[in-house]
Formats: structure tokens, C-alpha cells, sequence
């Protein structure tokens, strides 16, 4: 339906009207009661049938409106137009426009030597489907002075841009390297992984373990302009509260506490003491979809 124009249309329409035209009476003569009454008929027929193909060319017009904008297979993927993000204003090194899991065209800037095993990492990770439904751009930057190793940015309903800081993660010739990409593509996918498909679960994480010294403490971090400040206010926290956080930086809000817990859900046993930290990894294997997508990407990662 979506592909019918005017033309098609035409080419149905038109015969009609000539067949219909050749059947009324074209003499001049006065016409029989008879004659009047079948015209009339013919007439009202005609004026029917150009309210509904006027009805009809409404309907199609509208369509060919509106299908592009709410095909999710085509949504922020027709136009090489990048996505405004307000999170990040250095240059980026590359930005790929995501067509699909398998397809990604650089739109801008110059493919670096990593991106390819990169952006595979990511599928292995975060799975196609999840890719073509979510994530719309990929972006590498360079920026030593930047305060994130990467970063995911929501800039439209259910549309991601995805982007990772290459000082951090290059040059990538250790078994170690491997890994702090593996646990930097899991960190950034479980905030889109939460934000769209599990927000109910990340609402009560914060309910269940945050208290009102953790979100005074995550008011002063957001609040310090600094960032070598403000990584020492992360550190000094996180001292005072090693059994409650699994690192410093899961101390910034409970989006990050969430997103750094569930790296070491994916990535180690299943805990056996009852700390706050066990509390939490346990709290995402009581979710029976976290713990279907944990065995997944272990899986995937050979894990």
C-alpha cells in the first residue's frame, strides 16, 4: 500500500471514466424519462466514485507521509545527518552510521585501525537483534583530557549513539587490553540495556541499596567541575565503602553502581558471602532475563 501514487491510480480510474462516458447519451435531442432517469443514475455514479478516490488518494498520501518516519528499520538511518549530543563536544575520529549488526557506513572523519574489532566486540556482546533495535550511530574520539572512557547517549526514542574514547583502549596488543574493552562495551550497553528494557529493575536496585549519604555523595560528584576533584571524591568514597561498591566509579549515581555491578554479574561466579556487594550481584541473578543474557554473552565471549 505504501508504494501506490496518483499514477496507479490513473491507470485504474481513467478506463472507468470512459467506459462510464461512452454510456451516456450524447445527442442533443430531448431525452425519454426513461433516458433521464439512466443518466442521472450514471451521474451519481461518477460523483460517488470521485469521493472515494478522492477518500482513497488521501489515505495514500498520508501513508507515504508517515511510513518512513515509523519504520524502525529505517528511523535516523535514511539521511547521513548525525545526531546532535550536547554529552560530548570534542571532534570525533569517526562516526558510522548503523545500518544493521553487519553494516555500518562512515559518514565521517576516517576509520581507525581498531573499529572493526570494536564495533564485532559490541555485537558479541550486546547481540544484532539489540543493535538494530537500539543503537543508530557508532563514534570513536581521541581525547586524553576527556572525563570518560565512553559513553552512550539516548537522543531520540530508542535511539543510541554509542561512542568510545580511544586513548583509554588503544593501542590493543594485550590479553589485558582485550579486557578492558570487553568490560567498557559491557559497561556502556548495560545502560541502554537498563534504560530500555529494564528501568523497573534499575528503580528498585536504587531503592534496595541506596541510601541517602550514597545520593548526597553522588549530588557533590555531578556537582564538581574538576575531574581530577572529582575522581577523588570517587576514591574517597569508595574507601569508606569497599563492601558496599565494586569500584569507585559505582559510586558516581546508582546508573553507574547498576552498570558496574552488572560487568561483574557477567564476568565472575556467582558470590557466596552475603556483603552489599553480593546482595546486588544476587539481586540481577534473581531476574530470570538477566540471567538468560549473562549465560548469552559468556557464551559469545567464550567466557
Amino acid at each position: 500500500m505504501h508504494g501506490m501514487n496518483t499514477n496507479i491510480i490513473t491507470r485504474f480510474v481513467t478506463p472507468l471514466f470512459l467506459a462510464l462516458a461512452f454510456l451516456l447519451p450524447h445527442a442533443s435531442f430531448a431525452y425519454t424519462p426513461y433516458e433521464t432517469q439512466y443518466r442521472a443514475q450514471l451521474i451519481a455514479t461518477i460523483q460517488l466514485l470521485q469521493q472515494q478516490i478522492q477518500a482513497l488518494q488521501a489515505i495514500v498520501d498520508a501513508r507515504n507521509e508517515v511510513a518512513p518516519a515509523t519504520s524502525r528499520s529505517h528511523v535516523g538511518r535514511s539521511t547521513d545527518r548525525v545526531a546532535d549530543v550536547d554529552f560530548y563536544d570534542g571532534d570525533y575520529r569517526a562516526i558510522y552510521k548503523v545500518q544493521s549488526y553487519s553494516d555500518i557506513d562512515l559518514i565521517h572523519g576516517r576509520t581507525g585501525s581498531y573499529d572493526d574489532i570494536m564495533w564485532d566486540r559490541l555485537v558479541a556482546i550486546a547481540s544484532a537483534d539489540f543493535i538494530e533495535d537500539y543503537v543508530r550511530e557508532f563514534r570513536t574520539y581521541n581525547d586524553a583530557d576527556a572525563p570518560h572512557d565512553a559513553f552512550v547517549y539516548r537522543y531520540n526514542t530508542e535511539a543510541w549513539v554509542f561512542a568510545i574514547n580511544l586513548h583509554i583502549i588503544t593501542p590493543m596488543q594485550t590479553h589485558t587490553d582485550y579486557e578492558r574493552l570487553r568490560d567498557l562495551l559491557l559497561h556502556e550497553f548495560a545502560h541502554i540495556l537498563f534504560t530500555e528494557e529494564y528501568q523497573w529493575a534499575e528503580e528498585q536496585f536504587a531503592d534496595i541499596f541506596w541510601d541517602a549519604g550514597d545520593y548526597r555523595h553522588a549530588k557533590k560528584v555531578a556537582a564538581e567541575t574538576d575531574n581530577d576533584e572529582r575522581w577523588d571524591r570517587l576514591d574517597n568514597y569508595y574507601k569508606k565503602n569497599e563492601d558496599e561498591f565494586v569500584s569507585a566509579y559505582a559510586t558516581s549515581n546508582y546508573h553507574e553502581d547498576v552498570a558496574e555491578t552488572f560487568v561483574h554479574f557477567v564476568l565472575r561466579n556467582r558470590p557466596q558471602s552475603d556483603d552489599r556487594i553480593e546482595e546486588k550481584i544476587d539481586f540481577m541473578y534473581d531476574i530470570d532475563g538477566l540471567r538468560e543474557l549473562r549465560k548469552d554473552i559468556r557464551d559469545d565471549l567464550d567466557i
